[in-house]
């Protein structure tokens, strides 16, 4: 889902790999505040390539 910015994409996640993403690349992924409870997470997709973009959307739990 595209947010009101038309720049980040909501992605269904695993809690492992959300907190790895997050921790590493916190330019690309972010945890919204009322996010913090759910398996989402948002991703800039001006900051990401578009082969990693494919790649984390084919990874196990993701789904858009």
């Amino acid at each position: 889902m595209v947010q009101k910015d038309g720049v980040s994409v909501v992605v269904k996640t695993t809690r492992d790999e959300r907190e790895a993403l997050t921790t590493f690349e916190p330019e690309i992924y972010s945890v919204p505040r009322n996010f913090h409870r759910l398996h989402y997470m948002t991703v800039n997709t001006k900051r990401i390539r578009k082969d990693e973009f494919r790649s984390s959307s084919s990874a196990p739990g993701a789904r858009f």
